[in-house]
């Protein structure tokens, strides 16, 4: 790691010359030059100390006075005199210009009793002391593997500090693709490299599908549960799902088997075409005292699944075509189907 000093004509040139055409201000010359040079960071250290005393009257004008005037004091005296001094490290990028918390540190303040001449110079030495072993693993030491370049399509965890904050994926060109929603990338956030691995969603939903039944076609509406596993960076997707669905006059138990290939065109969201194929039971009431009417038949889904994914919850919806075979008399699926889930994702 190279370290370069900005000194204070540099500084003052900079101010004159302004920054991109407008007037350096505050830290702004500061941030120019490291941009200039090409520095990662720019560091500025404060070490400030203040030294304090109290000052209590000794002897009042009259005794017993309960007063707290200055006038009705004979004597003051200094007592608890000390110099207290604290030391912080800002480390900012110099493309915000922002601070990069994760690599601020600083010092406990540190207090030393006794007239100023003596307690300030020995809390300068105590923090000065103080200061090497405070920045010493500030910047990790790092080993190269490899040949020290990290290759596309990989994928890695991003922590700040010890919080995690989601999931990238390296690109050809050198960027980093987001995985996963709600965060943002800073200066300083380490990166872990991650295997592939599945995301598993267990979600409760609802589905609404069209029974046709003699000459007629009635929408039925009903609870479902889904099962689904599909890669975090998208492709091959497996689901299993369970719906109910009815009427007053009709209605069916679905079990489905999906397959699919989702895509990510943000963070947030992917989009999938999915075909499912299953069995079902579907029966129909019985009109004037006739028997109800039932059976089995497999079943075919061509859908397409919108989801918007947060940190550890979901939402989906599908649209598509279902159609079936005969579960009795005139009585199949055979018309739009719609899903609506929001569940847990593991």
């Amino acid at each position: 790691m190279e370290v370069a000093l900005i000194s204070e004509r540099e500084l003052e040139t900079q101010r004159s010359a302004g920054c991109g055409g407008k007037t350096c201000r505050g830290r702004a010359a500061a941030c120019e030059l490291a941009r200039q040079r090409g520095a990662n960071y720019l560091a500025a250290a404060r070490m400030s100390t203040q030294y304090l005393e109290d000052t209590v009257c000794v002897r009042k004008r009259l005794p017993l006075s309960l007063t707290k005037r200055d006038a009705d004091c004979l004597r003051w005296e200094t007592r608890n005199q000390r110099t207290v001094g604290s030391f912080e490290l800002e480390m900012l990028d110099p493309q915000t210009c922002e601070p990069v918390r994760s690599l601020t540190r600083s010092l406990d303040p540190r207090t030393q009793g006794g007239p100023p001449e003596f307690s300030e110079s020995l809390v300068r030495d105590s923090l000065e002391h103080a200061v090497p072993r405070l920045v010493a693993d500030l910047f990790p030491r790092q080993h190269v593997v490899g040949d020290g370049q990290a290759k596309a399509g990989r994928m890695y965890a991003v922590y700040r500090g010890s919080s995690y904050r989601g999931l990238v994926r390296q690109e050809p060109g050198g960027g980093l693709e987001k995985l996963s929603c709600c965060f943002d990338l800073r200066a300083a956030d380490v990166l872990v490299e991650r295997n592939r691995y599945w995301l598993l969603d267990l979600a409760p939903g609802a589905t609404g599908l069209v029974l046709s039944s003699r000459s007629d076609s009635e929408l039925t509406l009903g609870p479902a549960f889904h099962v689904r596993a599909s890669p975090v960076d998208g492709g091959l997707r497996y689901g299993i799902a369970m719906e109910a669905t009815g009427n007053s006059d009709v209605g069916a138990v679905l079990g489905t088997g999906e397959v699919g290939y989702s895509f990510r065109p943000a963070p947030a969201l992917t989009v999938a075409p999915i075909l499912g194929v299953g069995v079902g039971y579907a029966i129909r009431e019985g009109v004037g005292g006739a028997e109800d009417e039932d059976g089995y038949s497999l079943h075919g889904m061509a859908l397409v699944r919108a989801s918007w994914q947060q940190r550890l919850w979901f939402a989906s919806f599908d649209a598509g075509w279902a159609q079936s075979g005969s579960y009795a008399d005139e009585l199949s699926i055979a018309g739009p189907v719609v899903r609506m889930v929001v569940g847990l994702r593991l």
